[in-house]
């Protein structure tokens, strides 16, 4: 082979490369749609898996009826909400966003697809960094033994049908965090947790605190958590949960099940736990709870564990801008 051909052989592979590298980086919805959001969705809103209203990602759409750019930024990336540093107005909006996936996708490339689009339409930016992040650091006591190891198969998820719940977001990934509630004495509850590694404990927990738990307990296997709570702890719990999706807390005596206010759209309240003569957690939220995060450490101390605040490196993603209305559909 002469020089010549040598160097168009590898002038040819170099662009053969380019241009591979520039496809993967700009794998794109193959037509999407981006409008203000109605609440509650509108009717016929992302009809499929779930009925209407529900969320829907499949090898040939995604269907959004109802979701904040918060919302769709951890999922866009495939990491956790706190991995997210972005403006606090992304939680105020809501958007309806339908898109046609490319022929032959799967929904596992949807994120990036995610990202695309959030790139297109809102102008993001973002870069990747180590931040160090205060922390709780859940660690085993010598008590941990009474947790025992059982398969997630031996235990029903919640459906619905029985007083229960399923702390999922909108675009989460994985499995939900699911398990039954059973009113016991002194007005406590116990949230009995469908079999799961300590690591998905962690997760858990750092829906119900007001920082991320990092799962230093060594432990392995899948163990059936039963967590009583207090209505002071439900109370923190809840205080937590609606202010890490950017909502303010309900008016004393305002409920609407555990699935967030009024039962918002991207979870059903389960059916009523009666519990008589006993205080409506709602009730509870606001100054009379003190830190929302201390009865929930306690209650996590009667399993022999431990939540020790700290600090650590955190990988982020920080967002340097992101434009708050999309271009034109």
């Amino acid at each position: 082979m002469n020089a010549l051909r040598f160097a168009g052989l590898i002038a040819g592979l170099a662009w053969s490369f380019a241009a591979f590298s520039q496809a993967a980086k700009t794998l794109t919805f193959e037509v999407a749609s981006i409008r203000p959001a109605s609440f509650p969705p509108g009717p016929g809103a992302g009809k499929g898996r779930g009925g209407p209203g529900a969320n829907r990602i499949d090898a040939a759409r995604l269907d959004l009826p109802f979701v904040s750019l918060s919302d769709l930024l951890p999922y866009a990336f495939q990491v956790k909400d706190y991995q997210v540093i972005a403006p606090g107005w992304t939680r105020e909006s809501r958007w309806t966003i339908s898109a046609k996936l490319p022929d032959g996708a799967s929904p596992d490339q949807a994120p990036e697809m995610v990202q695309s689009l959030l790139a297109d339409r809102f102008k993001m930016t973002v870069h990747r960094e180590k931040r160090e992040q205060p922390v709780y650091e859940l660690t085993a006591g010598g008590s941990s033994s009474r947790l025992k190891t059982a398969s997630p198969d031996d235990f029903k998820a919640w459906d619905g049908s029985f007083p229960g719940f399923g702390f999922r977001g909108p675009l989460q990934t994985g499995a939900a965090i699911t398990g039954r509630i059973v009113p016991v004495a002194n007005c406590t509850r116990n949230y009995e947790f469908v079999p799961q590694p300590m690591a998905a404990f962690a997760d858990a927990l750092t829906m119900f605190l007001a920082r991320p738990v990092v799962d230093k307990t060594g432990m392995t296997g899948n163990y059936r958590v039963v967590l009583t709570l207090s209505g002071e702890a439900e109370a923190g719990m809840m205080a937590n949960m609606m202010r890490s999706r950017g909502l303010p807390p309900p008016a004393p005596g305002v409920g609407g099940g555990r699935g967030g206010p009024k039962g918002g759209p991207e979870a059903p309240p389960p059916p009523e736990i009666a519990s008589p003569g006993c205080a409506d957690p709602f009730t509870l939220i606001g100054d009379g709870i003190g830190s929302p995060d201390s009865a929930i450490i306690k209650a996590v101390q009667q399993l022999g564990l431990t939540l020790q605040p700290g600090r650590a490196p955190i990988d982020t993603i920080i967002v340097d801008h992101l434009e708050k209305t999309p271009t034109g559909n």
